[in-house]
Parts: structure tokens; sequence; C-alpha cells
């Protein structure tokens, strides 16, 4: 009968009276309609798989103001969107699911605004196919819109998505994900901001399977209390590429705030960011090439390296404020914390022609780490302009002349251990303090 009155009815626009309506699913498959629930309760008798609310190959739907909430799980999903165009899903609670809160599948023009979502195997999801296979031609997802909603207590992915172009993922709250908060699996033309995000096992914001031109900005992350990072991009065939990560505030006591995998990214920007908390460490990457990492502030407690580049080429790091507030690590153990390394890994990734200029570094026993060990003549790797209070250089072959041009050396106050003397490493590796 539901059903029936929905479909079939000639109004463009149906509005219930409020109260509890029992069904077992709802199917929209028409054309321009507002389905208003008036703050109804939508409840069910059975315990079927399919979804609760399926919206297919309709156009020009809106579906608001429903509470679709169970407390013993409902199997399956609560709202699919399927092969359906402009539609707006609002003001909508969803919770007590085995599967997706909402589901947006191979759909365009999908606006979610101000909705709940609560402890459902996923959260929202959009779906454009496989992201770890070739893409089916008739695959993607395009003007998806995801605004202003609380997406909480998920065993997996809070919003996350496939093969999306044209993104928008805005001012939501998303907490205590088993999985990931916000993740993108090759998408392009995206944007994440706004957000606040907390409490995500496997990152915060994650990338997966090459994205491309993405701005994630003006972001809240904390990871207090969880062994994750802030933001992750995770290595597949194909690289990350074009992607700025600006003006977040990222905190947390594990891991690192940004982290890369191996060979996973090219082309990323990292700007005026604020990093702060107990993270092993702001920027971790391994072979990924031309990286720009400008005008940050770190302020880490107890760090082992602040920012981590290991075998990457031609970054530049520049106007950065570094600071590790503990107790330096004492060199006599064998162990250093430092506040930006460039480590050689291989002829390919060789660590060379990258910049480092205008950082101001306290509080680390090396401010600066030039471990390009594998160039057997002086690296192209320059530092100049920066206020340090230690440098340390591999003792292979290298000139006096690589600190480069206009540094400044500083003492901190406080305790300082002997750093003129050549320092060996547990690894057997020596390094020297230039001073």
């Amino acid at each position: 009968m539901f059903n029936k009155l929905v479909n079939q009815s000639a109004n463009v626009e149906i509005v219930l009276d409020s109260g509890t309506y029992l069904l077992d699913s709802l199917v929209i498959s028409r054309h321009n309609i507002i389905l208003d629930g008036n703050g109804s309760v939508l409840t069910t008798g059975k315990s079927g798989a399919s979804p609760f609310l399926i919206l297919i190959k309709g156009r020009n739907v809106t579906f608001r103001n429903f509470n679709m909430v169970f407390a013993d799980p409902r199997r399956g999903d609560g709202i699919r969107i399927y092969d359906t165009k402009d539609v707006l899903i609002e003001h909508c609670r969803i919770s007590g699911y085995t599967g997706k809160g909402i589901d947006i599948v191979y759909s365009g023009n999908v606006h979610v605004d101000k909705c709940n979502v609560a402890s459902c195997l996923h959260g929202i999801q959009f779906w454009g196919g496989d992201a770890g296979k070739a893409p089916a031609p008739s695959s993607g997802v395009s003007g998806i819109r995801i605004t202003g909603n609380e997406v909480k207590n998920i065993r997996k992915g809070g919003i996350w998505g496939s093969l999306g172009r044209d993104v928008e993922i805005t001012g939501n709250h998303v907490s205590n994900c088993g999985d990931v908060g916000i993740d993108l699996e090759r998408c392009d033309s995206s944007v994440i901001k706004y957000n606040n995000i907390s409490g995500c096992k496997n990152g915060c914001i994650t990338f997966f399977y090459g994205c491309r031109t993405v701005v994630v900005q003006d972001n809240v992350i904390q990871q207090q209390g969880v062994r994750g990072p802030g933001i992750k991009f995770y290595g597949s065939a194909s690289l990350h590429n074009n992607i700025e990560l600006s003006a977040n505030r990222i905190s947390g006591d594990h891991m690192s705030a940004i982290a890369f995998d191996a060979r996973s990214a090219n082309r990323i920007r990292i700007l005026n960011n604020t990093i702060a908390g107990r993270f092993s460490g702001a920027v971790k990457a391994i072979d990924c090439n031309d990286i720009v990492i400008q005008s940050n502030i770190v302020k880490l407690v107890n760090s082992s390296i602040a920012i981590d580049n290991e075998g990457g080429s031609r970054w530049r790091i520049s106007g950065n404020e570094l600071l590790n507030t503990a107790e330096k690590m004492n060199p006599a153990s064998g162990q250093i914390n430092i506040g930006i390394r460039n480590y050689w890994r291989s002829a390919v990734f060789n660590n060379s022609e990258n910049t480092v200029s205008d950082n101001k570094i306290s509080g680390f026993t090396a401010s600066v780490l030039e471990d390009s060990w594998g160039n057997m003549s002086a690296s192209s790797n320059r530092y100049y302009g920066n206020v340090l209070e230690s440098f340390y250089d591999n003792l292979r072959k290298k000139s006096d002349a690589r600190i480069g041009e206009r540094n400044e050396i500083r003492r901190s106050s406080g305790k300082r251990y002997d750093q003129s003397k050549i320092i060996k490493m547990q690894n057997g590796s020596s390094f020297k303090n230039y001073k």
C-alpha cells in the first residue's frame, strides 16, 4: 500500500502525517517527487536482507525527514540509490544496518545533507565500480555532495567511495570508524573540506588506487588514542597525483600525521597545516617525488623524525617551523631524533635535487640529517636560510659546503649533548655534526 501510494500518486510532493509506518521496504522508481516524512519513523517486522529504501532509475527525487533506526541490526542497507540522477537525501536518521547506511551506486548529482548515520557496517558510500580493476565504460559516479552529516560508530568506512569525479565532502563530523574515516579510491577533481574526523583506525583521510586533482583543506583531524595516521596515501600500481593538503589541523598520539606508502604518490603539496601531539613524525614518505612541504607549523612530543624523505627527489621543504618539546634522545644510546632527514635508498630513488630552505627547527638531536649515503659524490641536495641547532652529515665523501648558504646554527637552552663528535649509530653508520 505504501509503495503504491508513493509511486502512483500524481502529487509532486507527499508529506506524511507524523507517525510510525510498518513496511518491509520502499522502492521509488518515479521521476519528480518529494517525499517528506515529517519526522516519521519507518520500521519493519521482517528481517530481510534487501535495502530498506531503494531509489532506482528515477530522476529528481527528494527524500527527507525520516527516522530509520533499529536497535537490533537489520540485514542490508538503509538507503540504496541506483542509476538515479538529481537526488536529495536530507535530515534523515539511519542506524542499525549490517550494510551501508546510505549507498550511492552508479548515480549522478546526488546530495546527502544533514543526515545522521550510525552503527552500520559502512556509513555513506558512493560506488562507481571496483577501483582496483580497470573501470568498465559504464562505471563511475559524479556530482556527489556529502555535506553536514554526522557519521559515527561505523564498523568499517565512514564516508568513502570509488571512481568518483566531482565529489564534494564538506562539513561532516566522522568519528569512531573501524577502518577509514573519509576515503577516496581512484577519484579525481574532488574536494574534502571543513570536516571534523576522529578515531579512525587506518586513517582519518585516506587515498587508494591513484587519486588525482584533489584538495583537502581546513579539516580538523584527531587521532588521540588510535594507532593510525591522520592522512594516508596507500600504494597501488597507480600513483596519487596533484593533491593539495592545506590549512588542516592534525593532532594525535601514534604513527605519522601524514604518511605515504612506498611509491604511492608524486606532486603532493602540503601547505599551511598545523600538526601537534605525540605522532612519531609529521610527514613520512618512501620513494615519492616532487613533494612540496611549505609553511607548516609542527609541534611534536618525543618525535623520532618530523619530516622523513626516504628516497624522494625534487622535494621543496621551506618556511616550516618544527619543534620537538621532549628531551632530545642521547646519541650515546645509538638513537637520535631528527627534524628533517634526506635519505638515499637506491640508484633509482636516490634522494637528489631536494631543497631545504628557510625553516626554523629546534628541540631535535639533529635539526637536519643529510643521509644520502649512496651518492658517492657530493649530494645535489641544498640547504640554505635555515635556523638550526645542529646539522649532521653522513661522512661518505661529503663536503662541509653541503650545509649550504646562510644557515644559522643556534644553541638551544637547557641540557645539550656533545654534538661536535662523530656519532656512531646502532646500524654502524657514522654522522658528523657541523657547527
